[in-house]
């Protein structure tokens, strides 16, 4: 078990339909693994999130905790980490 760092957040990127894209990025405290994907601006959801999560759990098992720095991430993430159980630690710092 291991603490994820997590982001995701809105780039200056557009897809084909001229969505936004909004960037997932994360990685283990250790610096030992890393996932990114990219989201269309309308599918930025929590149900998103849960989704996103839950796929890594399958491939990595569950994080003891997740840390998020931003606070646009952080609102998504406390509805999808509440369904799932997870301890969220907001913070400041990043690796």
């Amino acid at each position: 078990m291991s603490v994820w760092e997590i982001d995701f957040y809105r780039r200056p990127f557009q897809d084909e339909a001229g969505n936004f894209l909004w960037e997932w990025v994360v990685c283990d405290a250790a610096g030992l693994w890393r996932e990114q994907a990219f989201c269309p601006q309308p599918a930025a959801s929590a149900d998103w999130v849960l989704a996103q999560l839950q796929q890594l759990v399958q491939q990595h098992g569950s994080p003891i905790a997740i840390r998020v720095f931003r606070p646009q991430t952080l609102n998504l993430l406390e509805i999808a980490a509440r369904q799932l159980s997870f301890e969220l630690q907001p913070t400041r710092h990043t690796p």
